[in-house]
């Protein structure tokens, strides 16, 4: 056993620090599993870019237990953050390959990718990894997210399992019945394995479902916030994985989305590096806000190891500055107030979801606040901007929880520095949180086994890819320079286009950047050299790069209406361009627009006078659709 696997497990059962709270017998097992993956099996240092699932599939084959390696499906905006972050020797793209996506395809991929035809997949990769996987994944045969789930099965060595019908979407609620349906659905599945599953320490202690679901399932104790419009719920994946006395039996993660993005997130949860840690703090020095504060935390992540940056005081004004250019992070602990919309700072001014900090690269979320998952699918909640902006894991509650019903940042902490996963860390453990520990209203988003020890404790063994260039690939940084030469010698949008896409796919974001100001000098620059470079600017830090894109738009998305913001917000009244304040007018989120009016208008009051401000605030009154918001707007008047 590796030595970091060692000191893991040992930490795991409490033999280093044995006062550590709540580590039970089940614990080691996915501790086991979780570092076994990341310190036995090497990732080639390279990512493979495909252009469909059933192209993924096939790469996915190629794994082998001497190594496996990111394979990304072409077209997700994300996919920029990982590869910033996990920054490859090389990016291939390969040719698509003609296939059925089947629940038989996913299976012989799974399969393959740990050299066997059989169908006992499991007990292939446990024997490998001298520990078997105590997880499960489930998804559906007419799911886009079978993506994730054929990369986890295949990541961890896990079940695989088939969960059909219609369980809803996630601002949608299920019936106590159509809950039963669910979990007696995914109980089958489980059993069909042959393996033991209905208590912790049995051969499967973690649920990943890779489908659509309903965020939310009636039923439950009551909160305080409870009333007949709103009556009570549960959220989706504190009730799968639990006995019909609400006994746990398995803790729960869950993945949903598009082929490429779900695809992303599983990605990110088995190849990425989690050493850089965001600190936000909105919460009053006083019982009972104090036991959630994040001071603690930020010590105890300093001493293991991990690059803390703390905001001690979060307010309107820190978070635009820590929304510049892009939140540099792996990990995020927020503390706040407020609603599934908005969410408040320390000096009690509310932060619309659109707030949200945009991510430079992928992060795991931990948000102590109310209603941030009631809808993730939503970028217009805290907790869906938080995924759409590029966090591929998010601990958050689904409606009213009350705020003891989150554990504490310092127990959190304590668990994820001892190689327990993110998601399960997260929550309270059996008879351990009181009535919290039962069926509760915390939702857990992303990959269960996801794990972040400290640096340099069960590190993945990075390997180089070899020399050759496999069959029906082709190198994208050479495919990048063969495409500058074409551009050069035949100039326009689109030829300048492909040149900045290939670039900032191949991790070249600066030459993608210069490519494209060099599109710009040639006045060829057009709406399609702007909607690939707009991006890199941002991360880049490049202004003028970004507003000379922003203006060539013909139109904004939310997510380039957040990259505009991101890189100019903060820097309003600071840079000398008038460019700036037009664009991040045109900018405003039309569904949020108060708190970006209201830095706008504030700009505008000292440099072009009251009226300025006035009319701009009264133009968005009338824009507003919500009456929060128009409450909002009335109040800057």
């Amino acid at each position: 056993m590796p030595a970091t696997l060692s000191l893991l497990c040992a930490l795991a059962i409490g033999q280093a620090q044995p006062q550590a709270p709540g580590w039970t017998a089940w614990a080691p097992a996915i501790v086991n599993s979780s570092v076994a993956i990341r310190t036995k099996v090497p990732v080639i240092n390279q990512i493979v870019i495909v252009p469909d699932l059933p192209t993924m599939l096939d790469e996915l084959g190629r794994w082998s237990p001497e190594g496996h390696w990111p394979i990304l499906i072409d077209g997700e905006p994300l996919n920029d953050q990982f590869i910033r972050r996990f920054a490859p020797a090389r990016v291939l793209q390969r040719e698509r390959v003609v296939q059925l996506a089947s629940r038989e395809v996913i299976e012989d991929a799974v399969g393959r990718a740990w050299d066997t035809n059989e169908p006992a997949v499991h007990a292939v990769a446990a024997k490998a990894l001298s520990t078997p996987s105590p997880g499960i994944v489930l998804t559906s045969e007419k799911s886009p997210a079978r993506a994730a789930a054929a990369i986890l099965a295949a990541g961890r060595g896990q079940y695989l399992g088939w969960v059909e019908g219609d369980f809803g979407r996630s601002g949608q609620r299920l019936t106590p019945a159509q809950g039963a349906h669910l979990t007696k659905a995914i109980e089958q599945a489980c059993a069909a394995t042959g393996a033991s599953w209905d208590q912790l320490g049995d051969d499967i202690d973690t649920i990943t479902m890779c489908r659509d679901l309903a965020a939310r399932v009636e039923g439950g104790p009551a909160s305080q916030a409870d009333n007949a419009s709103n009556p009570p719920a549960m959220a989706v994946t504190d009730v799968i994985g639990r006995s019909a006395k609400g006994a746990r039996w398995a803790f729960t993660g869950w993945i949903f989305g598009s082929a490429a993005r779900s695809a992303w997130a599983a990605n990110c949860s088995l190849f990425l590096p989690r050493t850089r840690v965001w600190l936000a703090d909105t919460y009053p020095d006083k019982r009972p806000w104090t036991n959630w504060k994040l001071d603690a935390p930020a010590r105890l992540l300093q001493q293991a190891g991990y690059k803390v940056q703390q905001v001690p005081t979060l307010t309107i004004n820190t978070l635009l500055e820590a929304d510049t250019d892009g939140l540099q992070a792996d990990l995020v602990l927020l503390t706040s107030k407020g609603n599934a919309d908005f969410f408040r700072m320390a000096d009690d001014q509310d932060a619309d979801a659109a707030q949200v900090p945009l991510l430079r690269t992928p992060a795991a979320v931990y948000m102590v606040h109310s209603w941030s998952l009631r809808a993730p699918y939503d970028a217009r909640t805290v907790g869906g901007r938080w995924l759409a902006n590029g966090a591929y894991a998010d601990i958050g509650s689904s409606q009213e929880p009350g705020l003891q019903a989150f554990v504490p940042a310092s127990l959190l902490i304590n668990r994820v520095a001892r190689g327990m996963p993110w998601l399960i860390a997260g929550r309270y453990w059996p008879s351990e949180g009181g009535a919290f520990s039962n069926p509760w209203r915390i939702n857990t988003v992303g990959d269960p086994l996801m794990i972040a020890p400290p640096p340099g404790l069960a590190d993945r063994v990075l390997q180089p890819p070899s020399e050759t260039i496999p069959d029906g690939c082709i190198d994208v940084a050479k495919a990048a320079a063969d495409a500058l030469r074409v551009a050069r010698d035949d100039p326009s949008d689109a030829t300048f286009a492909k040149a900045i896409q290939l670039a900032a796919l191949a991790g070249r974001f600066k030459i993608a950047v210069q490519t494209f100001q060099y599109a710009v000098q040639t006045k060829v620059a057009g709406n399609r050299c702007a909607q690939v470079a707009l991006a890199p600017a941002v991360f880049e830090g490049d202004l003028p790069a970004a507003l000379a894109a922003a203006e060539r738009l013909s139109s904004f998305t939310r997510y380039q209406s957040d990259l505009i913001w991101a890189v100019g917000g903060a820097k309003l009244g600071k840079v000398e361009d008038p460019r700036l304040a037009s664009m991040l007018e045109l900018a405003i989120d039309p569904d949020q627009p108060a708190v970006r009016v209201g830095v706008l208008a504030s700009y505008l009051r000292r440099t072009s006078g009251p009226l300025a401000a006035t009319s701009l605030i009264n133009r968005w009154v009338e824009k507003a659709t919500s009456s929060r918001q128009k409450r909002e707007l009335k109040k800057l008047l």
